[in-house]
């Protein structure tokens, strides 16, 4: 399969101008093959999420207004609303998830706004849930599900950093997961 997998970090979508430079590259590439595109959280949410795992919710308001503010300037009206209340949705979620699962929601929150934004630009967009099919421990597994998931779309949004566990929970790749999902999505399509 003829397909590109490109990686983005926490510097690259911590604004809303570098998002619009992501994407202008997620373009780019797009206009000659399709494209998964592996996100990590925005710079220095994983860290605030570790801490309010730990017990300390000061970092919450910071980074929801963060992604926000990010909204804010990539969209306006109904796309906005949309992207503020999927925002919404997830950081509900993040705090009534077990603690362990807590730092897992960074990569949900910036996949959200990176998908919604190559949606309004018209591309036909899948996103794809690593929780489902990156799977710790199985390579197998994981590449096979891989596989069966990337089809249909021309460009795919997958969260790096985080993975399934062979019981069904959720777990994370530890630290630089991000760059170790788009290893895996590269070999499981090369």
């Amino acid at each position: 399969m003829n397909i590109s997998v490109l990686k983005f970090g926490g510097s690259s979508l911590a604004s809303a101008t570098n998002i619009s430079r992501v994407l202008d590259i997620v373009e780019g590439a797009a206009a000659k093959t399709p494209v998964v595109v592996v996100c990590s959280a925005i710079s220095g949410c994983t860290d605030a999420l570790l801490q309010i795992a730990g017990g300390d919710l000061s970092p919450l308001e910071t980074i929801r207004k963060r992604h926000h503010d990010i909204a804010a300037r990539l969209f306006t009206g109904t796309e906005r609303e949309q992207l503020d209340s999927r925002l919404d949705l997830l950081f509900n979620q993040m705090t009534a998830a077990p603690d362990s699962e807590k730092v897992c929601f960074g990569e949900l929150l910036s996949t959200a706004i990176v998908e919604q934004k190559l949606r309004s630009e018209g591309w036909k967009i899948s996103w794809v849930d690593s929780r489902e099919l990156i799977i710790k421990g199985d390579k197998e597994l994981t590449y096979n599900n891989i596989r069966k998931a990337i089809h249909g779309a021309h460009i795919y949004v997958a969260p790096g950093f985080i993975c399934g566990t062979p019981d069904g929970g959720v777990s994370t790749l530890g630290r630089g997961g991000s760059d170790y999902s788009a290893a895996l999505y590269a070999a499981a399509l090369g």
